[in-house]
């Protein structure tokens, strides 16, 4: 009889083991994510197309029950500007292909949808085990600009909000997509060129354009920080033109360091667009010397002359501004050695601003993360 007791507590462990695995009380929870042939290939949609995809990954669950609430800080760069979309969606389905199995839409973005970072955040909208299809898409604006391009940038493990293990598949980035034709709307100026130099304490600015259409002025914009500009010069513009035309202008009063430059396109129906930014630097001598190598792999060292012991702190920030990285650290009166890590960041290009407490000293650089 005890051997049979024994036998029959056994099997009772044993059906016990499988019920809690199979009923889905387990104490951890695995995630594989990866992409495969459904990823978004290259496209010309016209303005006005929606549901534009433009990424696609895979989401299995295989034990327990995650909770995945938000891909954070995803990218998406290109010649497209804000303006060009509408939104951007995530969707998820039960199905391979976008459109079959049942869509749902988890969130929408309606607002900062330019070229750089982004984040969906969501309630969680996983039923438990199983393998579920997701596509992050774009709507574009009827008034898109042609030829004006976006691309979704490789989504990397760590932007996936997801409790439990997680296993990450090879994934792949996506295709870009221009938009070509529906309406799409041609730039009212063409420009070639945007360049700038100094001589002794005044900045000259260049610029040429290739053709202009009901263009009014230029406006030429001055900032200390690549964010807040300010207006500086008027110059006429050239109405419509399809000849090279060439402009100049003069900045009296550049910042000590780097002054920043940008170009703003004013039509006669008052619609207007901006240049890209550049960076002029001045004759002066900052404390904070310029960054190196750069570009880096986010790892920046650069020297530092202090009138006594004093606090520098450093910001850095992206193309639009956002800061991305800061810390403060101790000088010691004389030479300094300063040194940086901001390997976490994203390949791209940063501005690497310090201000050194005791003089409220101001620099900034423009760097590069490879």
């Amino acid at each position: 009889m005890k051997g049979k007791k024994e036998i029959t507590s056994f099997f009772g462990c044993i059906f016990l083991a499988l019920f809690i695995l199979y009923s889905g009380f387990s104490f951890s929870q695995t995630t594989n994510i990866s992409t495969n042939s459904s990823q978004a290939a290259a496209g010309t949609p016209a303005a006005g197309a929606t549901s534009v995809l433009l990424y696609y990954f895979t989401l299995n669950v295989t034990v327990g029950a995650p909770s995945f609430t938000a891909i954070n800080n995803f990218t998406t760069s290109g010649s497209y500007i804000a303006g060009d979309l509408v939104n951007l969606k995530l969707w998820m389905s039960n199905f391979e292909f976008f459109g079959g199995g049942t869509l749902v839409t988890i969130t929408t973005l309606a607002a900062g949808l330019g070229p750089g970072t982004h984040t969906f955040a969501f309630a969680n909208p996983l039923p438990g085990t199983g393998q579920k299809y997701f596509w992050i898409t774009a709507d574009f604006a009827s008034n898109a600009i042609c030829s004006d391009a976006i691309t979704c940038d490789l989504i990397t493990s760590g932007m996936y909000a997801i409790t439990g293990t997680k296993n990450y598949g090879t994934n792949d980035p996506a295709g870009t997509q221009t938009v070509t034709g529906g309406g799409c709307q041609t730039l009212p100026v063409e420009l070639i060129s945007f360049t700038g130099k100094n001589a002794d304490k005044e900045n000259f600015l260049a610029w040429s354009t290739a053709t202009e259409t009901n263009n009014n002025y230029f406006t030429l914009e001055q900032s200390l920080d690549a964010v807040l500009f300010k207006e500086i010069k008027r110059v006429p513009g050239g109405g419509n033109t399809l000849e090279i035309k060439n402009y100049k202008a003069i900045d009296t009063a550049p910042y000590e360091g780097i002054s920043y430059y940008r170009l703003k396109q004013t039509d006669y129906n008052g619609k207007f667009t901006y240049s890209s930014i550049i960076a002029v630097e001045g004759n002066g001598n900052p404390a904070v010397g310029k960054p190196y190598p750069n570009p880096n792999t986010g790892k920046f060292n650069f020297n530092v002359f202090s009138a006594a012991n004093d606090k520098i702190h450093i910001s850095l920030f992206n193309i639009y501004g956002g800061l991305v990285y800061e810390e403060i650290k101790e000088l010691k009166e004389g030479n300094n050695h300063v040194e940086m890590n901001a390997d976490f960041l994203i390949t791209g290009s940063y501005f690497l601003k310090t201000v050194i407490e005791g003089n409220n000293s101001v620099t900034i650089n423009k760097v590069v993360r490879y």
